[in-house]
């Protein structure tokens, strides 16, 4: 035999345990996914779970409970600037982003508890309430919005009222298990987007975004922002 032929022999040789392991390792996958199949599993999201871990741990921590208590803070006009100030809301959290919207606009609409002044005016009733794909939430009042609030207010009190709206309606607590977060606020009135300027020239044809400069931040405590 010469060394030709030895190394067919053994090339051969090596080849059939390749092809042996190869068998076992899918006679033995088949058997996994019919256990997963028989005891109500789903394989494919088992292995994109694998293959993706950092989505699968992102998704784990975003589960919901829905019922449970939860935090979530309402904005009021300080009682000594114009600036917004966060109070404590407890909330019964809802899958649904729209319906823990809904809560701390009611929340809103009841007023503070530590003595701050209102964001929405008591002729203010929400109407609809509905979020877009994008993060972008649909606010729709009735006309006693502009009749008993921005109708009739400064530059800076429309600010305060549709900064203390946005930050309100965009914090994370109130984000449903399969929703997105809410980005940027659209305020509607009857219906339509409103197209002339208010007194104060505050534009609401464009959604409002949360600004930063508009809350002051204050001490941990009672009707605090903790």
């Amino acid at each position: 035999m010469n060394t030709g032929q030895r190394r067919n022999i053994v090339f051969r040789f090596f080849l059939s345990v390749w092809a042996l392991l190869t068998l076992v390792l899918v006679f033995t996958l088949i058997l996994l996914v019919n256990q997963m199949v028989e005891q109500g599993g789903n394989p494919v999201g088992t292995l994109l779970a694998g293959d993706a871990s950092g989505t699968a741990t992102s998704n784990v921590a975003r589960q919901n409970h829905p019922g449970e208590a939860r935090e979530a803070v309402l904005y009021f006009v300080s009682a000594d600037g114009p600036f917004l100030e966060a109070e404590r809301f407890p909330i019964e959290y809802h899958p649904q982003t729209v319906e823990n919207c809904r809560q701390v606009l009611a929340g809103l609409a009841a007023g503070s508890t530590a003595g701050r002044s209102p964001v929405l005016p008591e002729s203010a009733e929400l109407k609809a309430l509905f979020l877009l794909p994008d993060g972008e939430l649909v606010v729709d009042f009735s006309g006693g919005i502009l009749s008993g609030g921005m109708g009739q207010s400064s530059a800076t009190q429309e600010a305060l009222m549709v900064q203390g709206l946005a930050h309100t309606l965009s914090q994370p607590a109130l984000q449903g298990a399969s929703d997105p977060l809410v980005q940027r606020v659209r305020i509607l009135v009857e219906g339509t987007v409103p197209v002339e300027r208010f007194p104060a020239h505050l534009d609401l044809r464009e959604p409002v975004t949360a600004s930063s400069n508009w809350v002051r931040a204050v001490a941990a405590g009672p009707g605090g922002n903790g």
